[in-house]
């Protein structure tokens, strides 16, 4: 059974896919981010992220709009 909203917090992606590529998928990413209000990054290189975090360990992050001040991001 599927969780009726998404566990996570955001989502970081390489890229968006216009077509979903699995015959069970109901609507496009874009759609489902949209509906539950999911931040989402994308066209970031997933792998240099992997390596990074592979080598400096867990680290904290937060995912903003360019219009946030540094204030309201601390």
């Amino acid at each position: 059974m599927q969780n009726r909203k998404p566990a996570a917090a955001g989502y970081v992606l390489d890229q968006i896919a216009e077509h979903p590529s699995n015959w069970e998928c109901k609507e496009k990413i874009t759609d489902f981010i949209e509906r539950y209000h999911v931040p989402c990054l994308y066209n970031v290189d997933t792998r240099a992220v992997t390596r990074m975090v592979r080598t400096q360990g867990v680290m904290k992050a937060v995912i903003v709009s360019a219009e946030r001040s540094d204030d309201f991001i601390k």
